[in-house]
């Protein structure tokens, strides 16, 4: 799917959920929201194959020194996975309190929890960590809500901070890979193997003074920079939608809420369809 139909999708998801009556559409619009991340929980796995890519077209030497660069990648790939399941899953609890239904804690979503809480990322600070980890735990408590009187607000209110930093630190992983990729894919152009337009039919071959190996590289490198812009915008909507509710606790249930909510989530995603557009 294009990050046009899904900006489309998610503006209908989102104006859908605020649709439906009920009294806290706010919320279950949010929960939508977050929700949809489950379909870019996949996007982080393009380090690894864009890793892959890399060591096909490297010398012998060169590739056996990047086999455990890419397996080192691999495993954080599994970590940065378990975050997008924890905020589809808190998503998903959100939604259901704003319905006044229970929801069951799986033990996937357990297993996402015991991956941000037990381990230590290499890769990040000790800040970083910590912040991971004090997600995990707002989320463990999170998820044992059970609806009563005031406990979204209390939910929503608790969870922010803990949800803002992880979000945060997803994001700048996200921006991150975009200036490599951007980065890997000008030095190829710069590099003169790319000497003409790409291809008009998808079929045709690759013009003839591009080196085979670069052109996949190449590819991969355009088609995964759409999906992190996606994932980005996903993630940023959720963001401004969460950040909403945590502003307007003790009225949630207002059409004033559930308006901004639609217009920071429509606004994400309008503006992740522009980012994809750049060259």
């Amino acid at each position: 799917m294009s990050l046009i139909r899904r900006w489309v999708t998610g503006v209908l998801v989102v104006a859908f959920a605020a649709a439906c009556g009920g009294r806290f559409e706010a919320v279950d619009a949010t929960g939508k929201t977050g929700q949809a991340l489950a379909v870019h929980e996949g996007t982080f796995r393009d380090e690894v194959s864009i890793c892959e890519a890399v060591r096909a077209i490297s010398s012998k030497e060169q590739a056996k020194a990047l086999a455990a660069t890419c397996a080192e990648r691999a495993k954080q790939v599994g970590r940065w996975e378990a975050i997008v399941r924890a905020l589809v899953a808190y998503s998903t609890h959100l939604s259901k309190l704003a319905s006044r239904d229970d929801v069951t804690v799986t033990d996937s979503v357990n297993g996402a929890m015991a991956a941000m809480s037990n381990a230590e990322w290499t890769a990040l600070t000790t800040d970083q960590n910590a912040a991971v980890s004090a997600f995990a735990g707002a989320l463990t408590t999170a998820l044992s809500a059970r609806y009563r009187s005031a406990v979204l607000d209390k939910t929503i209110k608790d969870t922010e901070p803990a949800l803002q930093n992880v979000l945060k630190l997803t994001m700048g992983e996200v921006n991150l890979r975009l200036k490599d990729i951007d980065l890997s894919r000008k030095q190829i152009d710069d590099a003169g193997f790319v000497l003409a337009a790409a291809p008009a039919d998808a079929g045709a071959p690759p013009p003839a003074t591009w080196a085979p190996g670069l052109y996949i590289l190449r590819e991969h490198l355009v088609s995964s920079r759409a999906r992190y812009v996606a994932l980005h915008g996903s993630l940023e909507a959720f963001s401004k939608a969460h950040d909403a509710l945590g502003r307007n606790a003790g009225k949630l249930d207002t059409k004033e809420v559930t308006a901004e909510v639609v217009d920071v989530v429509k606004s994400a995603y309008a503006a992740a369809s522009a980012l994809n557009a750049k060259p």
